[in-house]
């Protein structure tokens, strides 16, 4: 591990409905099989709820915050006040490249928003970024897009599943010499998950190398399958 790493670095992804089509399904609670990804021109974006009480003076989710690259590769941090079910313009964000975390700030009391919270591209809910389910306080997604100046290190690697047989693998445009093919998600850690959760420590750790984009993907022959990963390593920058 190199010496100049800057902080911890865990990512959480859980699809709880992985359909049987023998298809690979992304690991994210968006409730489509494949994570959509914003225009690299940027994207206009907006957040809704599916529940009227997450509002800022609500009894549910009331502030979140979005973490995105815009056009530029900047890393951009943006809280929003929550308006339930009417959609609340995310202020200035005209060029959101991809979706980084998203997750609550501010609850009221119920400390978890009541409906489930998504982030979608502006005058269509159907094209969804990012998701937030209802009792949740964060996103579930394994999609990350990584800073031109950064590199990740993974060194840990959990995966469980309530269906023996399940395959999950990492995939990242990148291949093992750090040569980055935009679009294109090759397959690094292919698993076959048996009775038990699987966790693997990574040795020499798998390098995800600056404006590449990772997610995990997983396919099964049984309907309805529940997945959880959950990835940890080191960015340095």
């Amino acid at each position: 591990m190199p010496n100049d790493v800057t902080r911890r670095l865990s990512i959480e992804g859980r699809n709880n409905d992985v359909s049987n089509t023998g298809l690979w399904v992304d690991i994210w609670e968006g409730g489509i099989d494949v994570i959509p990804e914003p225009s690299p021109l940027g994207e206009t974006i907006n957040v809704v709820s599916t529940n009227v009480n997450d509002t800022l003076l609500g009894t549910g989710a009331q502030v979140v915050r979005l973490e995105y690259l815009n056009t530029l590769n900047e890393l951009i941090s943006v809280n929003i006040n929550m308006s339930g079910t009417t959609p609340s313009q995310a202020i200035g964000i005209t060029n959101m490249t991809d979706v980084i975390d998203f997750y609550c700030i501010q609850n009221g009391t119920n400390k978890a928003p009541l409906g489930d919270i998504i982030v979608f591209k502006q005058g269509n809910q159907a094209i969804l970024y990012d998701k937030i389910i209802a009792g949740g306080n964060k996103s579930q997604s394994t999609l990350r897009h990584l800073l031109p100046t950064s590199t990740f290190y993974i060194t840990s690697y959990f995966v469980s599943s309530n269906t023996k047989g399940a395959e999950v693998s990492l995939r990242a445009t990148c291949n093992d010499s750090g040569e980055v093919f935009p679009d294109v998600y090759l397959y690094q850690v292919p698993l076959v998950v048996t009775d038990a959760p699987i966790s693997i420590n990574v040795d020499p750790a798998i390098i995800i190398p600056g404006t590449a984009k990772m997610k995990v993907s997983a396919k099964t022959s049984s309907p309805a399958t529940k997945i959880s990963v959950w990835l940890n390593g080191y960015v340095k920058i």
